[in-house]
């Protein structure tokens, strides 16, 4: 039996994203989250970003220090309740602009 299902647009959902993380260079790491609707970034036990609430494109952040070559668990809870879809991670570090974290660290 075969069963084909319409496409339909979808206005709300959620989503969580894990992995791992690799810092180059030891030292306090800044990590932010540009999301539309609620967004959690949680770091090894920590959740050091949590905007779990409807709202339009905002940028929330939080600051840590990380070992340079150990990879720290990462996760992001996401969700959005309609219209614009936003959610990005980035990560600065000493003089390093905020940038999206590079596919090298990320595993």
């Amino acid at each position: 039996m075969y069963v084909c299902l319409a496409a339909r647009p979808v206005e709300q959902f959620s989503v969580v994203w894990s992995g791992q993380v690799q810092p180059a260079h030891t030292g306090d790491y800044t990590f932010y989250t540009l999301s539309n609707d609620g967004v959690r970034f949680i770091l090894g036990d920590h959740t050091i970003i949590d905007n779990w609430t409807d709202h339009s494109a905002k940028e929330d952040k939080a600051t840590t220090k990380l070992e340079a070559g150990k990879k720290y668990p990462i996760k992001i809870a996401y969700y959005d309740v309609g219209g614009a879809v936003t959610m990005k991670l980035f990560w600065s570090h000493g003089g390093q602009p905020n940038q999206i974290i590079p596919r090298t660290n990320l595993w």
